[in-house]
């Protein structure tokens, strides 16, 4: 008989405001279908990857969950766009019955059909307070965005502050407050927000880092583990004062196929951090239909998801851990930025013989852009010792 053809749906935003993260997301989602097919990870029925573009607009969102419905689309993968397009697609996909694996957390949204791929912001925000408990910080400061996932996760960080008997204060992020900080001289600071709210406040904290720094350090969230943020971010990445959470090993099997496959198929692209999570949401995506048998129904699908994904991982540089009430990535690991030149790099230097290519390679840069050197090994997020 023919094989069937399997549509895993997306909707994003590629004409609105989110447009160009939308786009990172879409490349690593197609690059993981694409390549799923062509291996026949389906039980050799055809995968089909459909695109909606929501326009920023929450009412075609939804629209366009339902249009999913009548195309029989098995899965929802990667959508992208802001919170509340997200609400809107998270919401008609429950009451359509139409599983979403999402590579982008909107809090509140913990329906049986909405399953999450990324850091939970209550499970990060623990973590942060544990990993700095454990460099030394005597107190700390919290600095939030104005987001939903930013104060859920600054909630839970100040909580667990509390919990480990570390006093903590919690401010609004701005470079007004940046400037301020020589006088309120905080022992260590947490910022807890996206690339684009925080680059005005860490970008007077790194323009006055020679004078005046905490104690304790900086940590930095997930969200700005940004591989062209760390070149544009300012100072305060060039010269190592920050350190950043994140749930991917940038040198890991996982991210390096898809940077691979992404460069394969569309050469000049470069591959980012949003098209890495999408890429691993796609294939989760792909993974649970072939666990189905191929054309599974929502319903079996989204068994599958809660019952196969306990303790998932990609090539050891990515771990998801899902179940009937939810999940998300379930490992967290930490990295010091460096800035280095991609001009002077090993692989960019036919002066410089192969052999000596690992010295520099392995010190963290990643895709040619942002440098990183790992600070730490994988941790669990849910253990509270983070051993």
């Amino acid at each position: 008989s023919l094989p069937k053809e399997v549509t895993i749906g997306t909707i994003t935003d590629l004409s609105g405001p989110d447009a160009q993260t939308c786009y990172n997301r879409i490349g690593g989602l197609q690059v993981a279908v694409s390549e799923a097919d062509k291996l026949a990870s389906d039980h050799g029925d055809v995968l089909h990857l459909e695109v909606l573009d929501t326009g920023g607009n929450s009412a075609a969102a939804a629209r366009d969950v339902r249009t999913l419905k009548r195309m029989a689309a098995s899965v929802i993968a990667a959508p992208c766009g802001s919170d509340a397009n997200l609400e809107a697609v998270n919401t008609a996909a429950a009451a359509n019955h139409l599983p979403v694996i999402s590579a982008q957390w909107v809090p509140g949204s913990h329906t049986p059909w909405i399953w999450q791929t990324d850091l939970n912001p209550t499970a990060e925000g623990v973590s942060l307070a544990q990993r700095m408990q454990q460099t030394g910080v005597t107190s700390a400061m919290i600095v939030r965005g104005s987001t939903a996932y930013d104060n859920e996760e600054a909630a839970a960080a100040a909580e667990e502050f509390n919990r480990l008997g570390i006093p903590s204060t919690t401010k609004q992020i701005s470079a007004a407050l940046a400037a301020q900080l020589p006088q309120l001289n905080p022992n260590s600071i947490l910022v807890v927000a996206n690339p684009t709210e925080a680059k005005g406040f860490l970008d007077t904290l790194g323009n006055n880092y020679q004078s005046w720094k905490p104690a304790n350090g900086i940590l930095g969230c997930s969200l700005l583990m940004d591989n062209s943020y760390i070149n544009s971010g300012g100072m305060l990445f060039r010269i190592g004062g920050i350190d950043l959470a994140s749930d991917i090993d940038t040198f890991g099997g996982g991210p390096i196929y898809y940077a691979i496959l992404l460069r394969n198929r569309y050469p000049g692209i470069m591959p980012t951090f949003d098209g890495v999570h999408s890429f691993m949401a796609g294939f989760v995506a792909v993974t649970a239909l072939y666990d189905g048998g191929g054309h599974p129904s929502p319903t079996s699908l989204t068994r599958i998801l809660g019952s196969d994904f306990h303790n998932w991982s990609f090539s050891k540089s990515y771990f998801l851990s899902l179940n009937h009430g939810g999940g998300g990535a379930s490992y967290i690991t930490y990295f010091v930025t460096t800035y280095m030149d991609p001009s002077i790099l090993p692989y960019n230097n036919s002066a410089v013989p192969q052999s000596d290519m690992s010295a520099t390679s392995h010190e963290g840069v990643w895709l040619n852009q942002g440098g990183f050197v790992q600070a730490t090994p994988f941790l669990a997020v849910t253990d509270p010792g983070g051993q």
